[in-house]
């Protein structure tokens, strides 16, 4: 989970401005480890949840 941008949640999408966060997220996206930035409000609980199921 992360509070940056609801489009730089994986490594294709992701921004120069999201910093180390960016990396992160990149690094994740390799790994097949979901990112759900949390700034997605109701969109992002719901993929929280689908996660767990």
């Amino acid at each position: 989970m992360t509070t940056t941008n609801p489009s730089d949640e994986s490594e294709i999408t992701r921004s120069r401005n999201a910093g180390g966060t960016g990396h992160t997220i990149a690094l994740a996206d390799r790994w097949g480890i979901p990112v759900v930035s949390l700034t997605g409000g109701r969109a992002a609980m719901e993929r929280i949840s689908g996660l767990a199921a």
